[in-house]
């Protein structure tokens, strides 16, 4: 239980989100926590721990504080930095779980665990849809002008980009405006599935 717990820390009660790529598991020690999981029949058990905790950590803790971002309050930054800081904490934590799906992934393929996940045989599939149903199970009204502030902050820097001028900051092309508009869109998407308009760039390929 130990080997699982080390290599599957979601389903720890003390999780807190890290980032710990797939690479870093020892194949001495996966192929252990494998044959321990079949021996005691509890693969398909496992899979669900992994699953339900994920949800749980999302539903207590990462979804509400995602949402906290859209509040207003007298101290508040403007809605561009609002809604980079709010896409920026949600894909630095669904990172971390997508590492841990990277291991659920391999430890399907090993078991050869065929029980879908939602419907979704994928893995990572899965963990997208959680996301998103839990995400607008917390629905926030506020968030619509909050996304407005960013977005139309971010048409009137293309407009402004000649002049070498950021109008967000009132600053010249310096800051760092332009790289989080592309920053906060490629999160979006990479948590979407999609690909990316990146500002200068040009459109997607189809």
């Amino acid at each position: 239980m130990d080997k699982l717990k080390a290599i599957f820390p979601v389903v720890t009660d003390n999780y807190t989100l890290c980032d710990m790529p797939a690479s870093e598991i020892e194949e001495d020690e996966f192929n252990a926590m494998v044959e321990f999981t079949e021996t005691a029949n509890i693969v398909v058990p496992i899979q669900n721990m992994i699953v339900n905790r994920t949800e749980d950590i999302l539903r207590d803790k990462i979804v509400p504080q995602f949402w906290s971002f859209f509040k207003k309050n007298d101290f508040s930054r403007t809605g561009f930095q609002k809604f980079y800081n709010a896409v920026k904490y949600l894909h630095d934590s669904y990172t971390s779980f997508y590492h841990i799906y990277d291991r659920l992934l391999l430890f399907r393929k090993r078991t050869n665990l065929k029980k879908p996940i939602y419907e979704h045989t994928c893995p990572h599939s899965a963990l997208r849809l959680i996301l998103r149903a839990i995400l607008f199970s917390y629905y926030y009204l506020e968030h619509d002008n909050i996304i407005k502030e960013f977005y139309e902050a971010a048409l009137k820097m293309e407009d402004s980009e000649g002049d070498h001028h950021c109008i967000i900051l009132e600053d010249n092309m310096d800051c760092n405006c332009l790289h989080s508009f592309n920053e906060t869109n490629s999160c979006r998407y990479q948590e979407a599935g999609q690909t990316p308009y990146l500002h200068g760039g040009g459109n997607p390929k189809k």
